[in-house]
Parts: C-alpha cells; structure tokens; sequence
C-alpha cells in the first residue's frame, strides 16, 4: 500500500524501488546473464543495441581485470547503429528500441483494455484503440529512453579514461530508471511491482552461487504460495490497496458475477453463500 499515491504512502517509493532493481538486473544483464530467466534476458537484448558476442567480449574483459577502453571500446559497440559519435548513437539506439517495442506494447496495451471493458470497446472502437496507441506510444517512449541514458552512461564512462568496472553496469542501471518519470504515473507502481521480483531472483542467485546464502530446492514454489496467500488475503480484508485491475482479473475467477463493492471488506466465501 505504501507504493500507491495517498495518505501513509511514500511518494517516490515506486522509484526508489525501480532504481535498486534497475541496477541490480542491467549488472546481471552484461556480468551476470545466468541469473536472469533466459526468456527476460534474451528481450533486454533485442530490446537494446548490444549483440550477444560483444556483451561477452565486454564481461571477459571486465573478468580478466583488464581496460575496457582498449578490448571493447566504443568503435566496437556503436557497430549496430554504425555512428562513430556516442551521442548519436545513444539517440539512434534510442529510436531503434522504440521500433522494436511498439508492436510488443500495443499488445500488453490493446487486449488487456478489450479483455477487461469489453462493452466499452465494443461501443466505442475508436476511443479504444487511440487510448491503447496512446498508451503504446507513451511505454516505448520510456524504454526507449531507458535504453538512450543506458548506453549514455556507459560511453561517458569510457571516454573518461577509467577502465571497466562492474559497478559501472549498476551506475548505468540507476542512471537509466530516470526513464520511469516517463511513463504515465498510473503504470509506474505496476513496472516496479513487475521488475522487483526479477532483480530480487537475481540477486539471490548471485549471493547462492557466492556461498553467502543457501540454496534451498523448491525455493520458488514456497514463494509463490506465500505471496499468493498475501495477494489472496489483501483482496478479501483490505482490495482497496491493490491495483484496480489484479483486483477485476481475480474477481473475474474466484467471484463470476463480480464483487458487489470493492470498498466494503466482506469475506468472498460468505458473498457466495
């Protein structure tokens, strides 16, 4: 509840959380891939500008303890958008990534919006489809940009003369979460709430695989169960600190006819009887 916007929230807690997750998943991203979900980390690489064979030439040398600038310098990894100038190729990366995330947008944007008020689009098709272009729009804008101070960061690192450092992909991840602001307000709680859980996975694979944690099988299955059993008991006693739409997709299946009043705290059992 403290995400959301109103009183005994943190205003800027949605950012903050975003920002530590951002850094955590695009130091993953280059040094630490085999922590990520192969399927996320295979989209930040489409996503991004950067090949598969220059993100391992870019790991081996920071591994290897060796200069960045003189392994993998930036007339290497400007090659996918053929600009010499970093400036330009921060843009051009920038405007690539919005190409390639629009259709992928539109999707997540347009048939959750029909699934959900289907007798609003159905009236008004028109209304419904600007709205999703809209929003499609406004989300590619702000990956789009994540990717332009991404890269941003990163060259400025290496024109100053400093070899690589892993702590460079963590700074650069910060520097990028800027792009958030982007985004409309009403989404920025549901990416974080999207992102935080990858980071975290991420972060415990790393601390595991370093022995400063142990490994416990079927980690993730008591996870999820507990997590759930928080979601499930929130939408019974408090829905109104849950966002609007988990609160319609799980009435949709555990209440066919809907909940008479999401603001009244009434046991969905009882409803039912």
């Amino acid at each position: 509840p403290w995400l959301n916007q109103g009183p005994g929230s943190w205003r800027h807690a949605n950012f903050a959380l975003f920002s530590l997750s951002s850094a955590q998943i695009m130091y993953a991203y280059v040094m630490r891939p085999d922590t990520l979900d192969r399927g996320f980390w295979e989209f930040i690489v489409r996503a991004g500008p950067i090949d598969k064979e220059t993100l391992g030439l870019v790991r081996n040398s920071v591994l290897a303890g060796t200069s960045g600038n003189a392994v993998v310098g930036c007339d290497h990894t400007h090659r996918s958008t053929g600009h010499l100038w970093c400036t330009s190729h921060a843009m051009f990366s920038a405007v690539s990534t919005f190409k390639k995330c629009f259709p992928f947008y539109f999707s997540i944007h347009y048939v959750p919006y029909v699934v959900l008020n289907l007798t609003k689009a159905v009236k008004r098709p028109i209304n419904t489809l600007y709205r999703a272009t809209k929003a499609t729009a406004r989300s590619s804008a702000m990956l789009s940009t994540y990717v332009g101070l991404y890269m941003g960061t990163v060259c400025l690192h290496r024109n100053s003369g400093v070899r690589d450092h892993r702590s460079l992909y963590y700074l650069a991840g910060i520097v990028a979460s800027g792009a958030l602001y982007v985004e409309n307000e009403s989404r920025r709680t549901d990416l974080t709430l999207w992102i935080v859980p990858r980071a975290l996975d991420s972060l415990v694979l790393v601390l595991v695989q370093k022995g400063m944690l142990p490994h416990i099988p079927n980690f993730e299955s008591y996870l999820f169960a507990l997590v759930m059993s928080g979601v499930m008991s929130l939408y019974e006693q408090e829905p109104d600190v849950l966002e609007s739409n988990l609160t319609r997709f799980i009435a949709r299946f555990v209440e066919p006819r809907g909940r008479p009043s999401l603001g009244i705290n009434r046991d969905a059992s009882v409803s039912l009887m």
